[in-house]
């Protein structure tokens, strides 16, 4: 038995309209479309997370390359004002080196949460098992802000009892 949403009449749960004020039932939510729904917003978020993974994997690529220009912009301004030759251009190279190869293992850092959560969310939205509400914030704060609000926009109420039980 289910009861009516406008009065609180008990009535049949096959029932379509209510006995007492005559008003239309609610009907069932269907679960294919729940599960569709987060299939969707989980492949959406899969997408956006590999697309984050790829920008910060190019820009790793991209500091040796913007580190060689700056670097060669630095020298030629460092030989036009020594006029003396007294500038060593090895310590320059070494220390700028350095720096180089430092900024390209920090712009690859953030690789190192991003793809194991890109990789468990994936493995997790194909089972369709749930995923849990700390790995949704976690990838709203370091993955995508995008795909973290679509991972919390998925309902997995139903399916985590399940499991439980």
């Amino acid at each position: 038995m289910k009861y009516c949403s406008h009065c609180g009449a008990q009535i049949d749960d096959k029932a379509v309209i209510c006995i007492k004020c005559g008003c239309a039932c609610t009907a069932a939510p269907v679960e294919s479309d729940k599960n569709e729904t987060n299939q969707v917003l989980g492949t959406i978020a899969m997408i956006l997370m590999i697309i984050s993974c790829g920008t910060v994997l190019l820009s790793a690529i991209y500091v040796p390359i913007t580190m060689a220009i700056s670097k060669t912009v630095v020298w030629y301004q460092i030989l036009e004002m020594d006029q003396t030759g007294t500038v060593d251009l090895n310590q320059f190279n070494a220390v700028y080196t350095i720096v180089t190869i430092l900024s390209f293992f920090l712009c690859l850092l953030p690789l190192a949460w991003r793809i194991p959560m890109t990789v468990s969310v994936s493995k997790k939205t194909r089972k369709q098992q749930p995923v849990s509400v700390g790995m949704k914030v976690c990838t709203l704060i370091f993955v995508n802000l995008i795909a973290g609000i679509l991972l919390l926009c998925m309902n997995n109420k139903e399916e985590t009892n399940e499991i439980l039980r």
